[in-house]
């Protein structure tokens, strides 16, 4: 029945969103409000005294990445910023701890609205070297969820069971209709969590439209 290959795609979209839930590595632990505030790809605010390791992961990952540390980097930080790029506040949180680095940057960063567009910081210190590489992050269920909700399954009619009454094609169409509006509330929210592009989400309500159709 088209009911259960809708179900089947409902509870498959519900699985992949509690898993990017709980384990998103994106998810900020400092750069968020109301401690600081994002205009487009700049960010504002006032951090105090948290570590400094942390902070830099927090800044190097973002989307679909994640940050990927070499090394340990101690102590805490105390920091104001206005209006600055991912990269500018890196570069500030530098000069602010008298570190030597390099910074290896996507050529498009700043023509993009990345999260970062920083690919690698290297911090010197001493002998040591401490590296924060973005790396694509493990848990990215997003491709995975975009193709559940535009192939549902067709499962094979079957009879139904002895002593069952079978459904009647109003109430099928009534609990069909209330799936897919839960499908498209989730769309919807992945949209605004950034979870899928505007280019999937579009894609993926037309698959299922002409999906519907056949």
């Amino acid at each position: 029945m088209r009911l259960r290959s809708v179900l089947v795609s409902f509870l498959i979209l519900f699985c992949c969103l509690s898993a990017n839930a709980a384990g998103n590595p994106s998810h900020s632990l400092y750069l968020k409000a109301p401690a600081v505030s994002w205009n487009g790809n700049r960010l504002s605010g006032k951090l105090e005294n948290i570590p400094i390791g942390k902070l830099l992961e927090d800044l190097i990952k973002g989307g679909d990445f994640d940050c990927d540390v070499s090394g340990q980097l101690n102590g805490n930080i105390s920091v104001r910023f206005e209006n600055l790029t991912v990269e500018e506040f890196i570069r500030k949180i530098m000069r602010n701890k008298n570190f030597n680095y390099t910074i290896l940057s996507s050529p498009s960063a700043s023509e993009t609205k990345e999260y970062s567009g920083i690919r690698k910081l290297t911090i010197y210190q001493g002998d040591d070297t401490i590296s924060f590489t973005r790396v694509p992050h493990r848990f990215n269920k997003q491709k995975a969820t975009v193709k559940a909700i535009r192939t549902p399954t067709r499962a094979t009619p079957q009879k139904p069971a002895a002593g069952k009454r079978p459904q009647s094609a109003g109430n099928i169409a009534e609990d069909k209709k209330k799936l897919d509006q839960e499908i498209n509330q989730l769309m919807e929210d992945m949209l605004k969590s950034k979870k899928i592009s505007p280019e999937e989400y579009e894609k993926a309500k037309d698959d299922i439209k002409a999906d519907k159709k056949e």
